[in-house]
């Protein structure tokens, strides 16, 4: 997504795109094929673009019509402002991307970013103008509306990110809180200073399961479309937006502090800056999830939350936006699964209390029949922990 401060963003492209192809009426034009100039314009209409992301590529799939192939795509509002090649920490998804043939979609074509065609042959579209002006007209009072919705006091939105060790770690020998009680954090790079706006809601959803899960997930997903079984949810901390995003500098600058104090763990831990960009939050509540939630039962329930968006969250860090629908479906979820763990909890409490009391009504010799009270003990676990 766009970081330029414009009422123009990359999601009015997304909808766009999004829009025509359910209408049938996507065209775009080719401008570029296998990295070389074409003298005339081709007009070739999509059949199906999904899903529209945040992350790199923004397209997972595009399928033109004639061709059996489908590829990603990366959508640009100038050809210019493509620097995935350049970026060392996209750098295998930049080579996934040119290993499926990925093209560019620009709304319109300026220049070559430097290098980009020494080392791929990638195809260029570019969108239909007119007709992306005639959407933006037809649309206005919407986009609009939706563009300054996060600027009023009644309207909040709900945001989801993921926690990491700078979040929720305390270390005891560091002289910086973990964010959950500083109350600061940096936002990720798909958020825009339009997004987030004091009184939003804001998630954060701690994953995990077992070591490198993260890729375990990826590889799963794309061999069989479904959940990998050990990725659970391990807790949420839900929070409100007290200041929006700003610069480093200003917040410093706000709050009286040198510019190279470290502002998380890793700033400490590796000496210097790392995050430019700050907002603050206050707690509203928090959910331990001791047993973890797995997210293939989520993903049951609410296939739409886990697919993209959680994906997204997880394993790309980013922060996605949830619908007032989504969120109250996803809490309630959650507040049932807790409420069915505080049960078994209290059920087994319940049963060990009754066999400790007989135990004791009848003067049990607890050392001689330590064998029978661990198997009572797990025939409990056995038929309440399952």
């Amino acid at each position: 997504m766009s970081k330029a401060k414009a009422f123009l963003q990359e999601r009015v492209i997304y909808e766009y795109l999004e829009y025509r192809t359910k209408q049938e009426k996507l065209f775009l034009y080719q401008i570029f094929y296998r990295g070389k100039r074409l003298l005339s314009k081709k007009m070739c209409k999509v059949k199906r673009i999904m899903p529209i992301e945040t992350s790199f590529p923004d397209i997972n799939e595009m399928l033109i019509e004639g061709s059996k192939k489908k590829r990603p795509a990366e959508v640009k509002f100038l050809t210019s402002l493509f620097d995935y090649h350049k970026l060392d920490k996209h750098k295998k998804q930049y080579q996934n991307f040119k290993n499926e043939n990925g093209c560019i979609i620009v709304l319109k074509h300026d220049i070559l970013p430097k290098g980009l065609m020494d080392d791929s042959n990638v195809d260029i579209y570019e969108i239909d103008i007119e007709d992306f002006r005639a959407f933006v007209i037809e649309n206005f009072n919407r986009l609009l509306q939706k563009q300054l919705e996060n600027r009023e006091e009644n309207f909040q939105r709900i945001w989801i990110t993921s926690q990491v060790n700078n979040f929720y770690h305390d270390y005891k020998t560091y002289p910086v809180q973990p964010a959950k009680k500083s109350g600061i954090w940096c936002p990720t790079n798909n958020l825009t200073s339009f997004d987030l706006a004091k009184g939003d809601k804001i998630v954060f959803a701690k994953f995990g399961g077992e070591f490198q899960i993260k890729q375990q997930i990826n590889s799963h997903w794309k061999k069989y479309k479904s959940i990998y079984p050990n990725w659970k949810l391990q807790g949420l901390f839900i929070g409100k937006i007290t200041r929006p995003i700003m610069s480093r500098e200003e917040y410093c600058t706000l709050f009286n502090i040198d510019v190279k104090t470290p502002l998380w763990n890793d700033e400490y831990k590796c000496g210097k800056p790392k995050w430019n960009r700050v907002f603050c939050f206050e707690k509203e509540r928090e959910v331990i999830l001791d047993s973890g939630i797995p997210i293939a039962d989520l993903f049951n329930e609410l296939e739409d939350i886990v697919y993209p968006t959680f994906f997204d969250v997880y394993t790309q860090q980013n922060t996605r936006e949830l619908k007032t629908t989504q969120y109250n479906s996803f809490l309630e979820y959650v507040s049932s699964k807790v409420s069915e763990e505080l049960d078994i909890s209290r059920m087994l409490n319940n049963k060990m209390m009754n066999l400790i009391g007989s135990m004791r009504e009848s003067n049990f010799n607890l050392h001689q029949n330590s064998t029978e009270i661990k198997n009572q003990i797990q025939d409990f676990e056995n038929d309440f922990l399952q």
